[in-house]
């Protein structure tokens, strides 16, 4: 009898394992190896395009940018932001300290460094600059795709030349639109399980539209609801995995005549 209920309680096992459908079990297999191949890393660059388009009601605002990013375990890294508007942000860190260079304004500000990635990166929030699932995020967090729900392969491509899978599944954002859930389609690289593009998007998402008429002697404001729509998509068009990287790679000095920031008292280091 006890036999038998054994052989009993293992094969409902059996079938609670095979429950999940092939094509989720192999999106979870995909995941997981992105997870080892970030954790697998030693350094690493990239060069990275950026396309950001948010539509609110009727209005539609598209936004680009460059970066390319140095990164040597466990925190040293020099990074560029390249966009038309705000010009060459430079972020360096040596493993002791983060110098954040605006060529806009001609300021930088030094910070304390975090004794890991994901704590520079915690830093660079606070200084405006942002990363969520996007391949540096996944540098400084492998883990981070256990947060994505209901994957499953969507299909193949090939991205710079790359054979890709895509993954496509629903996250809840902690940075780009905190708090709501959008869809993420990553292409993941078939040779080495890193990621080579990153598609995000919401849809729907309630807001309040401000719209303000100054064609009077005194201007007007008024408030209705509407929805707002984000797409992001982020491409690495050049990856290299454990590059030797010296000192020389990773060096940044402020540019001469640059004026140092000093933060505000009280402020958050």
């Amino acid at each position: 009898m006890i036999r038998a209920l054994r052989r009993a309680a293992l094969g409902a096992l059996a079938l609670a394992t095979v429950a999940l459908p092939a094509g989720a079990q192999d999106a979870q297999a995909i995941l997981r190896r992105v997870e080892q191949s970030y954790r697998a890393l030693s350094s690493y660059t990239q060069t990275i395009g950026t396309t950001a388009t948010t539509r609110v009601g009727k209005v539609n605002r598209t936004q680009g940018f460059q970066s390319r990013l140095k990164y040597v375990r466990p925190n040293r890294m020099l990074l560029t932001i390249t966009t038309p508007a705000a010009g060459t942000v430079t972020v360096a860190c040596d493993g002791k300290q983060i110098i954040l260079h605006r060529s806009l304004t001609g300021q930088f500000v030094r910070r304390a460094a975090a004794p890991d990635l994901a704590g520079v990166l915690k830093s660079l929030g606070r200084l405006g600059i942002g990363s969520e699932m996007d391949p540096l995020y996944f540098l400084a967090n492998p883990s981070a795709v256990r947060r994505l729900m209901s994957a499953k392969i969507v299909g193949s491509r090939a991205i710079a030349g790359q054979p890709c899978q895509l993954v496509r599944a629903k996250w809840v954002s902690t940075s780009l639109l905190r708090g709501k859930t959008g869809t993420i389609t990553l292409a993941v690289e078939k040779a080495t399980g890193l990621v080579r593009r990153v598609e995000m998007e919401f849809r729907g998402v309630p807001v309040t539209i401000v719209e303000r008429d100054t064609r009077g002697a005194k201007p007007a404001v008024t408030r209705r609801k509407g929805t707002l729509t984000r797409t992001v998509t982020i491409t690495a068009q050049e990856v290299k995995a454990n590059p030797r990287l010296s000192e020389r790679d990773l060096r940044f000095s402020p540019p001469p005549g640059s004026v140092e920031a000093r933060p505000a008292p009280g402020a958050r280091p």
